[in-house]
């Protein structure tokens, strides 16, 4: 038999199917009716529902819009259907995105032509409406909207969902716009949160007054209310159950095995705000223990895979017999690219072979980097501008880590790479256009970094330029004016006073004695002072490191032995609090140069823990073990600490202007003891350490960025000026 008898033979016959009685009722259960057509056409829009990051977003948006209109076009709608679907063209209205071209138009047509016939759909329309009208800047007009709908349509027997929902949009209506052009809320929404709280007291729904006490929290750190950020903070932490929140120590103890505690998924995001809100607090008050505590936690928290079980961060609060109260909290990406950097931020200790300052910061920059290379992670229901906020939001905190990696190397004069860093962050804001909100931190950077490298001409032109352009301001200027920002405008103001006294002291040691006008001093000193004032002022409403700056300054300043002595003390024991080391060095110095001649021992004490301080901010890491060349590398790097032996003359020194300046106060003291051969030794050291700080001081080949230095200034007996 060949092929073509197989092909040709007939098929066998189909089997038969089995045949199945049905009963009457069966029959009714099984009967399908053809759904109508305006009913199908409104489904069709969650069929076609994309993510904003898939490629066929822009056309499942398209057709839903089609769809939504052609369900509208027929005649004698059920109420029903034609109120979800205007309601579900005012979403997609958001979701295409109100900037677009007659889009908010036509989501305000459709808000008003939705006349809702059960009550979810009138909570909802309304919250889109006060959403447009802030979108639109009318603001009193937002606040009118969702005041009305929680005073005449609200009843206390609504379900807890959508009561929660008006009250939360009248919390969101009083965010008003600041100097920057964001929105941040204001004393009006405290009002509203102590409402939002009352009524889940009443309503004994113990989850909604935990995200109460947060949400205050975050009010209150947002509008800078700082004076009532402790009382706010140890409220959510009491209600967040902390074990002995009053006690660091303690709390620190019992990290892992709080941060491992099984609790629904709503109060572990609840605990992520409150520990980043707590880290951020102490930070600005300079308490080292309480941070140290609440970072141990959090990232103990990330560890375990917290943030894994957020998904898109969509976080719900269940109620009996209801359906559940739907929170957005931040991405969980973004949640985890702001712990390292707010983690960077609160290790202020710079000293050492790996500060914990610089390690988060590189690491955190290894994350968003990453994030950035990857499609954003959002629901099906996040609009375009949805994606242009993750990503905006990503490159403004890889912005704040590079900035940390700048300051960083500036105090610890590793200018090279202060350089390298600021022209990555240059290169980074201009291309993701956010210059205009770091142009005042970049350039003073600048400043800084030319303090540190001596070049006072450029450092006071950087000062100046930041203290302009982050100056405070009624409205919104154009985009290249900058952004207001009071800490930065403080930095930049006590920069520039403490050149100025820089200037002043080598100006007046320029002079022989005999020929200095004192008159002309009493003048310069006394406008320096009126000037300094001010300055002074600011800083010390600022939180505990400008507090610290404003001490040295006032000690500065001052005419009195006394007052000088006690503005320092003030100081050493805020940045000992805050373990802020780079500026205690300066302090120490400070205080020993009042002893070098009323108490000898006390003076060679802060003396050698300055030079300490001071060697250690330029600590090389050591050479791997393994190594066959650790042995000269180690003995290089020992030089280095020493004297810049290493590879480059600024390598391993620290800050060379304030070692030598310690060294030369130390030689003298050791001629007075006497000791004339340990007196040598030390002049040897410092004859190297000049010569370190001659090739820093010629450095013209630098695009010059940078940090906090104090190499401007000597001081000496009791004051500077």
């Amino acid at each position: 038999m060949d092929a073509m008898d197989i092909d040709e033979r007939p098929l066998p016959p189909p089997k038969r199917q089995r045949v199945v009685e049905y009963t009457h009722a069966d029959t009714e259960v099984c009967r399908f009716e053809a759904l109508p057509t305006p009913v199908l056409l409104l489904a069709l829009s969650n069929l076609l529902l994309h993510p904003p990051t898939h490629r066929q977003y822009s056309k499942s948006l398209y057709l839903s819009i089609l769809a939504t209109w052609k369900c509208l076009s027929y005649q004698n709608l059920d109420p029903d259907v034609e109120c979800r679907a205007w309601t579900a063209l005012a979403e997609l209205g958001f979701r295409m995105g109100l900037g677009e071209q007659d889009v908010e138009q036509h989501v305000e047509t459709a808000i008003t032509k939705a006349h809702p016939t059960l009550r979810p759909y009138k909570v909802h329309l309304t919250v889109l409406s006060a959403r447009i009208s802030q979108h639109q800047r009318k603001f009193k007009q937002a606040q009118t909207t969702i005041r009305r709908l929680l005073s005449t349509f609200i009843a206390p027997n609504d379900l807890p969902n959508l009561v929660y929902t008006a009250h939360l949009a009248h919390i969101a209506s009083f965010s008003t716009l600041d100097g920057s052009g964001s929105l941040i809320p204001s004393a009006q929404s405290l009002k509203a949160i102590q409402d939002f709280s009352d009524l889940a007291t009443r309503n004994s729904h113990r989850d909604i007054i935990k995200l109460a006490a947060v949400l205050r929290l975050q009010t209150l750190v947002q509008m800078g209310s700082w004076d009532g950020v402790q009382e706010a903070l140890n409220e959510a932490e009491v209600l967040l159950e902390y074990p002995t929140a009053s006690e660091p120590s303690k709390l620190a103890e019992s990290a892992a095995l709080f941060a491992h505690t099984k609790r629904p998924l709503h109060d572990s995001a609840l605990l992520i705000y409150a520990l980043t809100l707590g880290i951020i607090f102490y930070t600005y008050v300079g308490d080292t223990p309480s941070v140290e505590a609440r970072t141990k936690i959090l990232h103990e928290m990330l560890d375990g895979g917290i943030l894994d079980k957020l998904g898109y961060g969509v976080v719900e609060i269940p109620f009996p017999a209801s359906r559940p109260l739907c929170i957005q909290f931040a991405r969980p990406r973004i949640l985890m690219v702001l712990a390292f950097l707010i983690t960077s931020i609160a290790k202020r200790d710079p000293v050492g072979r790996k500060p914990k300052r610089k390690i988060f910061a590189m690491e955190g920059l290894l994350v968003v980097d990453k994030e950035l290379k990857k499609d954003a992670a959002l629901p099906p229901w996040a609009s375009a501008a949805d994606v242009e906020a993750h990503y905006s939001r990503l490159n403004k905190l890889k912005a704040d880590l590079i900035c940390e990696l700048v300051g960083v190397a500036v105090m610890r004069s590793e200018f090279v790479e202060a350089e390298r860093h600021l022209a990555e962050v240059i290169s980074h804001t201009r291309n993701e256009g956010l210059w205009a909100q770091y142009s005042a931190r970049i350039t003073l950077l600048h400043a800084q970094l030319a303090h540190g490298l001596n070049q006072t001409d450029r450092a006071l032109q950087c000062y100046q330029v930041a203290a302009y352009l982050s100056r405070k301001r009624e409205h919104v200027d154009n985009d290249d004016d900058g952004m207001e920002d009071p800490w930065i405008n403080a930095a930049s103001r006590a920069g520039e006073v403490w050149l100025w006294i820089g200037m002043f002291r080598r100006e007046m040691a320029s002079y022989p004695p005999e020929s200095i006008n004192e008159e002309y001093v009493k003048e310069q000193e006394e406008l320096l002072r009126k000037h300094a004032e001010e300055v002074v002022r600011t800083c010390e409403g600022l939180g505990s490191t400008l507090m610290s700056v404003a001490c040295v300054l006032r000690a500065a300043l001052t005419n009195e032995f006394l007052k000088a002595k006690m503005h320092l003390r003030q100081g050493l024991q805020l940045v000992t609090t805050s373990t802020d080391n780079h500026l205690k060095a300066l302090i120490m110095a400070l205080i020993a140069s009042q002893y070098l001649n009323t108490s000898t021992e006390h003076a060679e004490a802060m003396l050698g823990t300055a030079e300490q301080l001071a060697a250690g901010l330029g600590a090389q890491p050591k050479a791997p073990k393994n190594s066959s060349s650790s042995s000269s590398l180690s003995q290089s790097q020992s030089q280095g600490s020493q004297v810049g032996g290493s590879g480059k003359p600024m390598d391993g020194v620290g800050n060379a202007a304030l070692r030598l300046w310690i060294g030369e106060r130390s030689a003298e003291l050791k001629r007075r003891a006497g000791d004339d051969e340990a007196a040598r030794v030390q002049d040897g050291m410092n004859h190297k350490l000049r010569a370190v700080v001659r090739k820093i001081e010629q450095r013209k080949d630098s695009p010059l960025v940078g940090g906090r230095t104090w190499a401007g200034a000597t001081p000496a007996g009791g004051r500077v000026v």
